[in-house]
């Protein structure tokens, strides 16, 4: 929570990291990922947010650059796009957890 509490104080992210991209995004500052594994696209376009993805392979000066001005630009409409997403998945978790400990209750009568 600490972490989420200071991702939370930068307007934006640029993340390599999933997890710190995880974190600023449940804290709903907005992020450019720069993936180098498929599980941040994964993340990325589970919260709508697919066009703020850089690959590692290809990223450059300029097109990162024009990112930034894009997402700053944007930055009001990134966040609310992030608070609307990350709240529908952490409802789905909730429901999830809910039908899992259901089953786990039922296995045990």
């Amino acid at each position: 929570s600490d972490l989420i509490g200071i991702y939370g104080k930068m307007r934006i992210l640029i993340g390599s990291r999933m997890h710190s991209n995880i974190f600023a995004l449940a804290a709903g500052t907005p992020v450019i990922a720069i993936a180098y594994e498929h599980k941040t696209n994964g993340i990325m376009n589970m919260c709508g947010l697919e066009n703020w993805v850089l690959d590692i392979e290809n990223i450059d000066a300029q097109q990162l650059s024009d990112k930034v001005l894009k997402l700053l630009s944007d930055e009001s409409i990134i966040r609310r796009k992030i608070d609307v997403n990350v709240s529908n998945i952490k409802r789905n978790c909730i429901r999830n957890a809910e039908i899992i400990s259901d089953h786990i209750k039922q296995m045990g009568d």
